[in-house]
């Protein structure tokens, strides 16, 4: 899913890791009883059962919270995630190490971490398991984090209450939000614009988040890092970011016009489901993953017999 990620299992060690992207598709698939009950998830479907059901991915409304948050969500920005790291950085050499990267991946977004390693001189401790897993741990504080702090700031100052959060460890930026909750996660289509600053793990826009996002028919605005132009295509000037006053300006410009944000979801959404669907990337997927045996190989283009 990622390419700095299978790129670091293999300095590790790691033998048959390659890099695809994550794969969507629209639909959810279950099978409905003759008494009426629907079963997802619980055992195996093929394309050929009876009774097989198809419904639009946003028909998965998940748990049901404590109370309604469609007042919170609806025609407001929202984002949903944690504004501090999974973990502390281990050492003060390793944080120094971490924020060295990041300020490389700040001036290049494009880059994936493993890249950025290799400028500022650290390949040679990247084959190190122990030292690369509290590096990742230390850059996820000092980059990932530090981007969301950063992003959400400049979002709240411009915009209010009119930015809406959800998640642990905003309190420690000064920023106001919500708790965790699954609620928002099914409201995604009522929200004005759905952000995202990054994941904690993956240096890639394409993540279960984005792709989430689309699936519920919600209309993304990102920041512009690696792999931002396989997912957004032909509308990625107009739905990605590179810093906070930026991001200021592309929302605003989509604040108060309803029709302009329908036209880029509907051309974002038939990009997505058509360039990253899982028609697409399975096959690929196997192709690297699963290759034919030699012995296969000559059994199917001997032509002699």
């Amino acid at each position: 899913m990622c390419p700095g990620v299978a790129e670091q299992c293999g300095r590790l060690g790691l033998t048959r890791v390659f890099h695809a992207p994550l794969g969507v598709h629209p639909w959810i698939c279950a099978l409905r009883d003759g008494d009426g009950a629907v079963h997802l998830y619980k055992r195996w479907m093929s394309q050929a059962d009876p009774g097989l059901v198809r419904y639009p991915y946003r028909a998965m409304t998940g748990e049901a919270g404590d109370r309604d948050e469609r007042p919170l969500v609806a025609g407001r920005f929202i984002y949903l995630g944690q504004g501090c790291p999974p973990a502390e950085p281990d050492t003060s050499a390793i944080r120094r190490a971490a924020e060295t990267v990041a300020e490389a991946m700040r001036a290049e977004p494009g880059l994936h971490r493993t890249a950025a390693m290799d400028l500022c001189g650290l390949g040679g401790p990247s084959a190190d398991p122990a030292w690369t897993l509290a590096f990742n741990r230390a850059f996820a504080a000092v980059f990932a984090v530090e981007n969301r702090r950063r992003f959400a700031t400049a979002l709240r100052d411009a915009f209010g209450e009119a930015f809406a959060l959800w998640g642990d460890g905003w309190d420690r930026h000064g920023l106001a939000a919500h708790p965790v909750s699954p609620g928002p996660r099914a409201l995604y289509h009522e929200a004005a614009a759905c952000l995202d600053f990054g994941s904690l793990a993956y240096d890639t826009a394409i993540f279960p988040r984005t792709l989430e996002i689309l699936k519920r028919d919600g209309l993304l605005v990102s920041w512009r890092h690696a792999d931002s132009g396989r997912l957004f295509g032909p509308v990625e000037h107009e739905l990605t970011f590179g810093d906070g006053e930026e991001a200021v300006r592309r929302l605003a410009a989509l604040r108060d016009d309803p029709d302009r944000r329908a036209r880029l979801l509907s051309a974002h959404r038939d990009w997505v489901f058509d360039r990253l669907s899982l028609e697409r990337v399975l096959p690929a997927v196997l192709a690297d993953g699963c290759p034919p045996s030699p012995h296969t190989l000559s059994q199917s283009t001997d032509t002699s017999v």
